[in-house]
């Protein structure tokens, strides 16, 4: 079985989140910068803000919250599908990128 990483989010103190039509826009008090997120991302966001959590319980969690992501989900290995998991892992490269979220030790 593939080792899935842990994720932080940032502090929700270096974040401003407001709605915006379909997308949420969340401004990173910390690189000064505006990003725009859609619901899935914001989630994911939101959730590794709370504690940090393994790419797998991540894709659980975004199957259960969005159900346009359980056409994703099939029984893999762990319960969830490799691709969710793709989708999870692309999400946190990226906001990694951006500095919202680093791998948590463990």
């Amino acid at each position: 079985m593939p080792v899935y990483r842990r994720w932080r989010g940032v502090s929700t103190r270096d974040r401003l989140l407001s709605d915006f039509s379909d997308q949420q826009v969340l401004f990173h008090r910390t690189s000064g910068k505006t990003h725009f997120l859609n619901d899935t991302a914001c989630t994911l966001l939101d959730l590794v803000s709370e504690q940090p959590l393994d790419e797998t319980t991540l894709a659980r969690v975004l199957a259960e919250r969005h159900p346009e992501l359980q056409a994703l989900e099939s029984s893999g290995p762990d319960g969830v599908s490799s691709e969710l998991h793709g989708h999870v892992r692309g999400i946190l490269l990226r906001f990694e990128e951006l500095g919202l979220v680093s791998q948590a030790p463990g």
